[in-house]
């Protein structure tokens, strides 16, 4: 009886101990999880961190290409009305020219 009886009772032991230790190592594979959860997490928000400040980058750099665009687009308007200009005083200096010649400023 006594051998049964301690037999029983090391099976029994023995179960609670590899109970024990399943529900230990299940622990040991949740903790492991959560803490590549929360490194894929902290990895995540740095990554949104970056993305955030590549964001303002690219609108301050937009609105810098905005700027000198519209610079760009105010000298060459300024470009073409002094070609316009300059044409236009070349046609004015042809017609005197051409009116003097004829003697349009004769006063005879």
């Amino acid at each position: 009886h006594s051998f049964i009886h301690s037999f029983i009772h090391s099976f029994i032991i023995m179960s609670s101990d590899d109970k024990l230790k399943r529900v230990q190592e299940q622990a040991d594979q949740v903790t492991a999880i959560m803490h590549d959860n929360i490194a894929k997490t902290l990895n995540r928000g740095e990554k949104l961190d970056e993305l955030d400040a590549k964001s303002i980058r690219l609108e301050e750099n937009a609105q810098r290409f905005q700027k000198s665009s519209k610079k760009v687009s105010w000298m060459m308007r300024m470009r073409a009305y002094r070609n316009a200009f300059i044409i236009f005083l070349i046609v004015c200096i042809i017609l005197v020219l051409i009116l003097w010649v004829a003697g349009a400023f004769n006063s005879n």
